[in-house]
C-alpha cells in the first residue's frame, strides 16, 4: 500500500478537515499514515480546499471497508487483518487490503458493521440509500442540537431528501414545536424512551417526511447513577412503527454528541433503509 503523511505548516486543521483530505488522496491512490516517508505540506498557500492541487502520482487504490464499531475492538491477532492496515475512528475502524480475496472475506465477516466499500462518509452513505429508496428524513435533535442536520447537510444535494430539523433542547421547546405530552416528561424525564418516541412522532407528523430522527441524551459533564454522562435515548420513526435505541457514550461532551449522530444515522442505514454491501 502507499503512505503519505500529511504535515501542518502554520494552520490548523479542523473538524471534517482531514477527513476530506484524505478522501481526496485516496482516489489517488494513497492512505495517511504519520509513518510514511513521503509526505505533503498544508500551509497558508494551500489551506483553503479549493487550493488543493496536490500533484502526486496516481496509482491503484487498495479496497476498503469503513466500519462502525463502538462495543469493542476488532481482534487484532486475527490472521486475516494482520495482513491489513487499520485505522481506528471516531465511529469505528477503516480497513484497508491490496487483496481481493481478502477484502471479500472481511466483507462477509463484518458485514453487520460495515457502512461503505469506499472511502465515503456515513452521511454520503445515507443521503444516497434515501435517495435511491426514495424517502425523505427529517431530524429531532436535543443533546445534538443540530449536529445530526449539519452532518447530513454537508453532503451535495441532500435537500433532495432531507427536509429540516427541529433542534429542541429545552423541555418547552420539545412540548411546543413537537407536541411532546408535558407529562411524559414530568414522569419519565426528557432523557426517555417514552420522549423520544414521542419526539419522533412528532417530527413525523409536522413534516410529513417518509421517516423521522430523535435523539435526547446526557451528552456531559455530569449526569446521575440511572443517567450517567453518554446515556442517550434514540429513536427511528416511520409510519409503521418507531425502533428505540438506548446507549451509553463512554467519552467527553463533544465526542458523544458526535458518536450519537453516527450511531442513529448507522441504525437507519442498517434497521430501515437496509443498507448492504
Amino acid at each position: 500500500m502507499n503512505f503519505i503523511n500529511v504535515l501542518f505548516k502554520d494552520v490548523v486543521c479542523y473538524d471534517d478537515y482531514l477527513e476530506r483530505l484524505q478522501n481526496l488522496l485516496f482516489e489517488k491512490g494513497y492512505i495517511i499514515s504519520p509513518k510514511a516517508e513521503k509526505s505533503i505540506i498544508i500551509d497558508k498557500e494551500n489551506y483553503n480546499p479549493l487550493n488543493w492541487n496536490i500533484n502526486l502520482e496516481a496509482l491503484p487504490k487498495p479496497y476498503i471497508l469503513r466500519m462502525f464499531h463502538l462495543d469493542k475492538d476488532i481482534d487484532l491477532e486475527n490472521d486475516i487483518l494482520k495482513e491489513c492496515y487499520i485505522k481506528q475512528t471516531p465511529f469505528g475502524f477503516d480497513i484497508f487490503t491490496e487483496k481481493e480475496d481478502v477484502f471479500e472475506l472481511l466483507k462477509e465477516k463484518y458485514r453487520d458493521f460495515i457502512y461503505a466499500t469506499s472511502y465515503e462518509s456515513l452521511e454520503k452513505i445515507v443521503i444516497k440509500t434515501l435517495k435511491e429508496k426514495a424517502k425523505t428524513l427529517v431530524c429531532a435533535e436535543s443533546c445534538t442540537a443540530g449536529m445530526i442536520s449539519s452532518s447530513l447537510v454537508n453532503v451535495a444535494g441532500s435537500s433532495e431528501v432531507f427536509l429540516g430539523s427541529f433542534v429542541v433542547y429545552s423541555n418547552d421547546f420539545k412540548v411546543k414545536f413537537l407536541n411532546v405530552d408535558k407529562s411524559l416528561i414530568e414522569q419519565h424525564g426528557a432523557v426517555s424512551a417514552e420522549v423520544v418516541r414521542a419526539m419522533a412522532l412528532g417530527a413525523l407528523e409536522y413534516s410529513d417526511a417518509d421517516i423521522s430522527i430523535a435523539v435526547s441524551g446526557v451528552a456531559g459533564p455530569g449526569g446521575s447513577e440511572h443517567k450517567p454522562q453518554g446515556f442517550t435515548y434514540m429513536g427511528i420513526g416511520t409510519d409503521e412503527d418507531v425502533l428505540i435505541y438506548n446507549y451509553t457514550f463512554k467519552s467527553d461532551r463533544n465526542t458523544n454528541r458526535r458518536q450519537t449522530t453516527a450511531f442513529i444515522l448507522f441504525k437507519l442505514l442498517k434497521d430501515v433503509l437496509k443498507g448492504s454491501f
